[in-house]
């Protein structure tokens, strides 16, 4: 864990007057409220600033960020702990990392990019893109409550922030690229103080719907920014599991323990596909997105599953027609926390980590920023009616093919992969390996 780095002197124009001659004050003093899920207090507000309007179309721009996407996912599972569950969202740390590429100087910005796999302004267009196709599902997120049934559409919503300490003056032009291309929050908190910093926890707990509690956040005196982004996906399967059949099954670790937990079991049409012993399973939601689990061969763990064998799997499985099969799969509800740090790093992105190395100067301030603290913590929840799935990333100064006619039963009894799809653009919106699906 590490803070924000930013070099060269500010300068606080007429524009940076603007946006702050036109702030709603924010309250500091939360820590009292009684609910777990209370709307934010008013962020700064920049009117004249609007969130731009760009359509996620396909092409190689959308299928490199997809393949950079499955590639993060990977290094999450890689850099979890051994033998425990790691629930992530690669579009969640995607999302921070453009934020943070819009203060990067330009040999942090080439690492990002390089993660991204987009750059120049197709980065920041992208990064509107991606939040705008998935808003198509957004609702109210204040009333949305992840203990009730689900409803008949998906609820996809995705949220940004960014809070400034007190005492420290951004550059304008960072905090415009903030709201133009990632319709941004922008707040004041001093961020020094263990008791100032609730706001954080109760932005990401309404952003949540209360799937998550707590910032991950640690206030200290060189604290001087922190980016904040939510994602949280809730859906019913297309076809939902019948309650009544789901009981106790065996599944298998890879330590060589039998453990028994709720699997729920139906006959539900789902597209199969196999390569190397590994098996996948395209499960559809109502509308667009599916659930990708892939069963690796007995005794192997899913954190050794490869890119190009990520791909083919994808690719046999999308060729295929959808199929009645019996499907057993564990009930869920799993939370993780993730430093994802040695992921970024592994995935070449050091410099914004490096006191010398001049990481995010066009952030600008009277001096260097780092990033000191970067995690992400991910909420699962997998039933007979769909899936509710949550994250929050947070930044510390990111062919057809005829069906045979018997397939065989996909169960699920052994240590899985368990993506949450857009199935349109491509995009992972959660990549988590289940190890263990009763731990705690």
């Amino acid at each position: 864990m590490q803070t924000i780095a930013f070099s060269q002197p500010c300068t606080y124009d007429r524009i940076m007057k603007r946006l702050i001659a036109t702030i709603v004050p924010v309250a500091l003093a939360l820590a009292s409220c009684a609910s777990t899920r209370e709307a934010p207090e008013p962020e700064l507000q920049a009117e004249d600033i609007e969130f731009v309007n760009v359509a996620l179309e396909p092409g190689k721009d959308l299928q490199s960020l997809v393949n950079s996407a499955h590639r993060i996912g990977r290094e999450l599972v890689i850099h979890g702990e051994p033998g425990e569950n790691v629930i992530s969202s690669p579009v969640s740390l995607i999302l921070a990392l453009g934020m943070l590429a819009e203060g990067a100087s330009d040999n942090a910005l080439t690492e990002i990019e390089s993660a991204i796999g987009v750059s120049g302004d197709k980065r920041s267009e992208m990064m509107a893109a991606v939040i705008r196709s998935l808003r198509e599902f957004d609702g109210d997120v204040s009333s949305f409550n992840p203990e009730k049934e689900l409803g008949e559409e998906p609820f996809v919503h995705v949220a940004n922030q960014l809070v400034i300490d007190d005492d420290f003056t951004p550059e304008s032009e960072f905090l415009i690229s903030l709201k133009r291309f990632h319709d941004s929050g922008i707040a004041l908190l001093d961020l020094s103080d263990e008791s100032s910093i609730e706001p954080l926890s109760v932005w990401l707990r309404h952003h949540t719907a209360g799937l998550i509690k707590k910032t991950s956040i640690v206030p200290n005196n060189k604290l001087r920014l922190v980016m904040q982004n939510a994602v949280l996906f809730a859906s019913r399967w297309s076809q939902p599991f019948d309650e009544q059949f789901t009981k106790d099954h065996p599944f298998y670790t890879l330590d060589g323990q039998t453990i028994d937990v709720p699997m729920m079991d139906g006959e539900i049409k789902v597209s199969l596909g196999e390569k190397d012993g590994w098996r996948i399973a395209s499960i559809p939601y109502r509308q667009r997105f599916a659930a990708t689990v892939v069963l690796p061969p007995e005794g192997v763990d899913p954190a050794d599953m490869t890119d190009e064998l990520m791909a083919a799997l994808i690719e046999d499985v999308t060729t295929k027609w959808s199929q009645k099969t019996i499907v057993m799969l564990p009930r869920l509800d799993l939370q993780s926390k993730l430093d994802v740090a040695e992921s970024l790093e592994a995935l070449g992105v050091t410099k914004i980590f490096d006191p010398e190395a001049d990481p995010l100067h066009r952030t600008c301030a009277d001096e260097v920023l780092i990033v000191d603290q970067m995690s992400q913590q991910a909420r699962l929840k997998v039933r007979e009616d769909g899936t509710i799935a949550a994250a929050v990333t947070e930044v510390g100064e990111v062919g057809e093919v005829r069906a045979p006619e018997e397939p065989e039963p996909f169960i699920v009894d052994r240590p899985y992969l368990f993506l949450v799809h857009d199935m349109e653009s491509g995009l992972p919106l959660f990549y988590s390996a289940i190890r263990n699906p009763i731990a705690q």
